[in-house]
């Protein structure tokens, strides 16, 4: 294959000195883009080396939209292999340094103690790290990191570990989920760890949120999203992404449509936001995992589309000029470079689209130049992980081709180095570092509504975490009277943390008359539904779907599920006037679909019965409705056939493989009364037995017809209450029988009842109890 392509770009370069070549069109705006002015007639003989260029050095490497400035932060030695990075309420940089990735083109050495997490300082204040000392140490491919409740969370697969931090010192380890990262290979396990807006931490790659609260670690399921790298926007919508899809994300707040395992593709979860996957790299590729494929490189090389596509960040910084603010950033290791793509809410959907046609918000020609995660930082600029090294791909997909390439162009080794950058405007001093969190519990209320997104995370988290109680009015109060809404959103959020939310608060929040503000208090105040007042919150929500706002009526129609399990009945008509009203967006309509819960045919025939529901929407439901019952069918199906095998074991011998019953042994169970009626009478007889005479069907029958006693179970330690209910249900379910299942509860309620065990019933037993 390599060499028909070596003969292949031989053929182009002819073409190329020629004077014929070929144009790379973009084909949404029809612009002519030439990839090939500056290299006409480059081959892969041709190729420039890689060599490693001094930190200092590879800043003039890149080239980078006008107005911006990018600084070292840090580098080797200080550093080695950087994946991650944090900051801690100081400004320093706590980073992963994954020293065990590849150590050569095998991946021998992988499974080395040789990754650490270190904090880094500038003690000087001249916006460059020059100390670091290691938090943790001999750490196998560690990935991922998290500050949260005045300690550290972080990944070492399979574990995810807590430690709390004591003078830059871990202490009280705690193993909080023993299956983080479980099978899979490096560029395939969850990763990211990031603690959102709900307060909860979530991860890309992985279907687990996480949280503590009272000092106890929560597990949640979540949908499974991303595969490396996450990030959120100022209102907790989620963005990720895959190789080679840049930028994907949630329309909805997470963890609902996980609720609903039958529904269709989601359309509001894991949706691609950008479509675009073009990238323009500024020098040839060929070191990709599959430059062989045709279309994967230009005629000069260059690498047409995502195909590494990681770390992405929505920018929440205040330093950047007008029109950046939301904006996506994410990075291409691959192709060295950082696109930048503008986003915009439409209705409930976000899209984006690339900020430039034909170029990037920042390239590299240096191919070691391997930006692998983005972040937001303190001093609300953008912050660069860079792992710099010339093999990026891991040893599981590795093609022949690119071992080629690392070997003809020695890109193997060397490795353990590593690169932090800033980017900045050129207007902002990098020395314009952080802000102080060592003020009063009031300064953070104030932090709330900071232009930084980073800096209102901290301190909405900070809160929490203080959980001083005297501050509740003071932050109800900049709920209900501050006119900002990001800090009223944080706020809201803060006394959710806290325990601190109200059903007379979220009664409030809608005279603020915001949407934005509103949909949050919904969210948030999840946690206060239980039995005493959900008819009261049923109320509220009522009032709110009145209002008419989509958004709103969205949040509604996804909060609802929590009170659906209380009060069904109740619940089924709100979501009935939600679909009446908005689900012709199929988005509300995905969100009804996530609440209903047990209750789909009853709202099915509710909506047939009443006015016009979108159409698209019924069809939808009904598929829900078959794929359940399929479902219940089967395993309906796989209960009964272990009932049916204990069956054949236990009771077939007197009583026939059809439940027709054998003369002498025992009478038919096929249309028995006795089989199905009575739960707490069948249950009765098979654990204690049945002494005869017995009338079954207006038949009487008696010895020597059947036996005169037939035995019960009630001391064969051999079958559990599970497996004795088992054989109940599918006789009940058997021969044309068909009666209420059995719980295995109800067994141990009947052993229960008589401890000691007793003699055998009788029929007149029975008609005493009538």
């Amino acid at each position: 294959m390599l060499r028909q392509n070596i003969g292949l770009i031989l053929l182009v370069v002819i073409l190329l000195s020629s004077g014929i070549y070929t144009t790379f069109i973009n084909t949404d705006t029809k612009e002519t883009i030439d990839h090939n002015k500056q290299e006409v007639g480059l081959s892969r003989e041709s190729i420039p080396d890689s060599p490693i260029i001094h930190p200092e050095e590879a800043l003039k490497t890149f080239q980078l939209q006008p107005g911006f400035e990018i600084d070292l932060v840090a580098s080797e030695p200080l550093i080695h292999d950087p994946v991650a990075l944090t900051f801690d309420n100081q400004g320093r940089i706590w980073v992963v340094e994954m020293k065990g990735y590849m150590p050569n083109t095998r991946g021998e050495g992988e499974d080395f103690k040789n990754g650490s997490i270190k904090i880094l300082e500038d003690t000087n204040g001249d916006g460059k790290m020059d100390l670091a000392k290691d938090f943790l140490k001999n750490l196998v491919l560690p990935r991922a990191i998290c500050l949260a409740y005045d300690g550290l969370l972080y990944a070492e697969p399979p574990n995810l570990w807590f430690v709390e931090i004591k003078n830059d010192t871990p202490v009280n380890k705690v193993l909080v989920d023993p299956e983080y990262a479980v099978g899979g290979n490096v560029e395939h396990q969850p990763n990211g760890l990031l603690l959102a807006l709900d307060n909860w931490i979530y991860s890309a790659k992985s279907s687990k949120r996480y949280r503590r609260i009272n000092g106890r670690w929560l597990i949640e399921k979540t949908e499974f999203r991303g595969q490396w790298g996450i990030s959120q926007d100022n209102f907790g919508h989620l963005f990720y992404n895959t190789n080679s899809n840049q930028l994907r994300g949630d329309f909805i707040p997470p963890s609902y449509v996980a609720r609903n395992n039958y529904l269709d593709r989601s359309i509001s979860t894991n949706v691609e936001i950008v479509p675009d996957q073009r990238v323009y790299p500024i020098r040839p590729n060929t070191g990709i995992n599959r430059g062989y494929l045709k279309g994967m490189l230009t005629d000069s090389l260059r690498l047409t589309n995502f195909t590494a596509a990681c770390g992405p960040v929505i920018y929440r910084g205040h330093k950047f000029p007008d029109g950046y603010e939301q904006n996506a950033f994410v990075a291409e290791p691959a192709a060295n470079l950082i696109k930048r793509n503008i986003l915009t809410l439409n209705d409930l959907q976000i899209r984006g689209e690339q900020a430039y046609s034909g170029k990037e918000f920042l390239a590299s020609t240096d191919e070691r130049f391997r930006p692998v995660n983005l972040h937001n930082g303190p001093d609300g600029n953008l912050y660069i992980v860079d792992m710099y090294r010339g093999v990026i791909q891991h040893v599981t997909y590795l093609t022949d081709y690119l071992k080629n390439e690392i070997k003809t162009r020695s890109l193997e080794k060397p490795i353990g180095l590593g690169r932090l950058y800033r980017v900045r405007p050129k207007t902002e001093s990098v020395t314009d570092h952080h802000i102080s969190f060592d003020v009063p519990n009031q300064q953070l209320i104030a932090y709330l509504e900071h232009e930084n997104g980073w800096i209102r995370d901290r301190a909405q988290q900070l809160l929490i975490q203080k959980n001083d109680l005297d501050l509740i009015p003071r932050i109800r109060e900049n709920i209900l009277e501050n006119d900002h809404t990001l800090a009223q959103i944080h706020s809201i959020w803060v006394l959710e943390g806290m325990q601190a939310l109200d059903l007379w608060l979220l009664s409030q929040i809608p005279a603020l008359n915001k949407p934005e503000v509103l949909v949050q208090a919904i969210k948030a105040s999840e946690y206060l539904i239980n039995h005493e007042n959900a008819k009261e919150i049923l109320a509220i929500y009522n009032n709110l779907v009145d209002q008419g706002e989509s958004k709103v009526a969205l949040q509604v129609a996804l909060s609802l599920g929590g009170i659906g399990k209380i009060l069904p009945k109740e619940t089924l008509p709100i979501l009935l006037k939600i679909a009446r009203a908005e689900a012709q967006d199929p988005i509300v309509g995905e969100a009804i679909l996530c609440s209903l819960s047990e209750y789909e045919e009853d709202f099915l025939n509710d909506a047939l019965a009443g006015d016009y529901v979108d159409i698209d929407f019924l069809k939808r439901l009904a598929r829900i409705i078959a794929k359940k019952n399929k479902d219940n069918k089967d395993q309906q199906l796989a209960v009964f056939q272990n009932g049916g095998n204990l069956f054949k074991k236990v009771c077939q011998t007197c009583h026939g493989d059809q439940g027709q019953g054998i003369i002498s042994l025992g009478p038919p169970l096929a249309g028995s009364e006795w089989v199905t009626g009575n739960k707490e009478r069948l249950i009765s007889i098979v654990l204690f037995g049945l002494e005869g005479p017995v009338e079954v069907n207006g038949k009487l029958y008696q010895s020597p017809e059947i036996a005169p006693i037939m035995p019960g179970l009630f001391n064969n330690e051999s079958l559990t209450n599970q497996e004795i209910a088992e054989i109940l249900n599918f006789i009940r379910h058997s021969w044309g029988n068909n009666a209420e299942r059995i719980d295995p509860k109800e067994i141990n309620i009947i052993r229960n009842k008589y401890p000691d065990g007793t003699r055998p019933f009788t029929q007149a037993d029975f008609e005493d109890a009538q």
